[in-house]
């Protein structure tokens, strides 16, 4: 372990949660246990996070442009605005977590579990998304385009707005949503909900 990493996990274990605007990139922070951490504006560029415990953590606005936070836990946590470019978050926690306006453009989430996340405006164009888990999760306005979502899990997802354009993603996935009102599907078409109304007599 570097000495950053070193120097932040002395910290944390003497009690210590506020570390807004650390500079850990490249840190090597496999399996740290670093839950309810402020860690917002962090620039964790490029870290090793793979196991790591942020259960709950700030990191909000953190730069982690290719990061490996694989099997990362990240329940609650708050990532809106981060930059996860290029991130791996393959087989990741992230249920009911934050990622409002997140960028995730290229992000690897295979298997990734987002069940109940907030995703309301995330750029995840070009994510890889195969098995993820969207159960519930808000993805209005968010930006899909191009993104691979074999096997993707959107069951009473919402996807108003979203735009989907070239994504991979069949209709049978998509039947599962809560709703796609104003979405643009993988055809380029925009989706409208059935109208309700019935004729009157």
């Amino acid at each position: 372990m570097d000495a950053a990493a070193v120097t932040l996990i002395r910290r944390y274990r003497a009690g210590e949660r506020g570390f807004h605007g650390a500079y850990l990139s490249g840190a090597d922070l496999r399996r740290a246990q670093l839950s309810q951490a402020d860690l917002s504006k962090a620039n964790l560029y490029r870290a090793n996070l793979m196991g790591a415990n942020l259960t709950g953590a700030n990191l909000q606005g953190a730069n982690l442009t290719g990061a490996d936070l694989t099997g990362a836990k990240l329940s609650l946590a708050h990532l809106a605005q981060a930059n996860l470019v290029n991130a791996n978050l393959s087989g990741a926690t992230l249920n009911e977590a934050d990622l409002g306006s997140a960028t995730l453009i290229g992000a690897k989430l295979n298997w990734a579990n987002l069940a109940g996340a907030k995703l309301l405006g995330a750029n995840l164009s070009g994510a890889i998304l195969v098995g993820t888990n969207f159960r519930g999760s808000d993805l209005t306005q968010a930006e899909m385009s191009g993104a691979d979502m074999t096997s993707a899990k959107l069951r009473d997802a919402n996807l108003n707005e979203a735009n989907l354009r070239e994504a991979q993603v069949m209709p049978v996935q998509l039947a599962h949503a809560a709703t796609l009102q104003g979405a643009i599907m993988p055809d380029g078409t925009t989706y409208e909900e059935p109208s309700l109304n019935t004729p009157s007599a």
